[in-house]
């Protein structure tokens, strides 16, 4: 395992050699960063970057940037992401993080591209610092059964946009979320901590509450409210699983209506004016 430094000297390619260096503002070394080293854009240089094809690296650093790290082909960081206060996230295309993902509080976000999450092991932790994520969020997959998704903040999603749970633990940690819908519809071992706060369903039509399948799926009661923000008149589903919730809540500024199937347990259903069903 090796540090990179972005120094940016070539060009604005992620994938051009002479655009790293060994040290913090130093010459290249005429290397680019693998699975296995360290990426780190710092204070020392303010170009901006942009990813390519089988670009990767372990950690990605950005504390002290301030440039543009632009996604624009599936890019893989096998450890954690740490975001920078003055730098912009861009792009499109796909990131797959095997670690922890921290934004800052101060970092323009205008990246679109989906994120997965797919660690096979320990506790990772999510950290939004509030800012709306512009893509569909996959939290684990087929391996992650032993692995712990933790919400450190609040977690904001487009209301066109799709929150997987694939598997592992996803533990909201008391934290609100708002997508547009929630899929766990597979038989991976995973379970969800609802515990207490919201979960609100923000999509206009279909089915925005998928647990067809709940083969190998828990959750945990908790204290939390379920609520669908209605939009349009259009007919929601809830694909239930046959699970234990606790309130439904029904509200927004439409008179559209939720049926829920799967023969659910439910604590209370609260019905929000304007009538709805």
């Amino acid at each position: 395992m090796a540090d990179h430094f972005w120094i940016g000297t070539v060009s604005t390619a992620w994938g051009t050699i002479g655009n790293w260096s060994a040290t913090s503002g130093g010459l290249t070394h005429g290397t680019v960063p693998t699975n296995a080293d360290n990426a780190i854009f710092d204070v020392a240089d303010a170009s901006n970057c942009t990813t390519g094809i089988a670009d990767t690296c372990l950690n990605l650093t950005c504390t002290g940037y301030i440039g543009t790290l632009t996604i624009s082909a599936t890019f893989t960081i096998a450890g954690d992401f740490t975001a920078g206060a003055g730098m912009t996230l861009a792009g499109v295309s796909a990131i797959t993080c095997v670690g922890a993902w921290t934004n800052h509080a101060s970092m323009t976000y205008t990246y679109t591209g989906a994120i997965s999450f797919t660690a096979q092991s320990g506790t990772k932790v999510i950290t939004t610092a509030g800012k709306t994520w512009g893509g569909n969020v996959t939290i684990g997959n087929a391996t992650s059964g032993t692995t712990v998704f933790q919400l450190v903040d609040d977690l904001i999603g487009l209301s066109n946009k799709i929150l997987f749970l694939l598997g592992g633990t996803f533990d909201r940690n008391n934290k609100n979320i708002s997508f547009g819908t929630f899929s766990s519809t597979n038989s991976n071992v995973r379970r969800l901590i609802p515990g207490s706060g919201t979960f609100t369903i923000t999509g206009s039509t279909g089915t925005l509450w998928n647990i067809t399948t709940s083969t190998n799926f828990t959750m945990d009661a908790g204290t939390w409210t379920l609520i669908f923000d209605i939009t349009s008149t259009n007919l929601k589903t809830m694909q239930s699983g046959g699970l234990t919730y606790n309130d439904i809540q029904l509200t927004g500024s439409s008179t559209g209506g939720v049926a829920i199937a799967g023969g659910p347990t439910l604590r209370d259903i609260l019905v929000d004016t304007p009538p709805k069903t």
